[in-house]
């Protein structure tokens, strides 16, 4: 599978600091943007949640922390 753009995310985090408002927002967006593939293994909203799990820890790494 490619890629997918969370172009919401990013119209969202435009010229903003990304304080506890912008986090917030992250996993309703993700939730909302992501296709996932349903599985045996786990189910879409254990999905969602890493998710968003993995997009907000991707934003912390990339922004040094802040």
């Amino acid at each position: 599978r490619k890629p997918i753009r969370a172009r919401q995310l990013e119209e969202l985090m435009k010229g903003k600091e990304l304080g506890t408002e912008v986090m917030d927002s992250v996993d309703s967006l993700v939730a909302k943007e992501a296709r996932l593939m349903m599985s045996s293994i786990d189910s879409l909203s254990y999905k969602r949640k890493l998710m968003a799990l993995l997009v907000k820890s991707a934003i912390t790494e990339a922004t040094g922390g802040r």
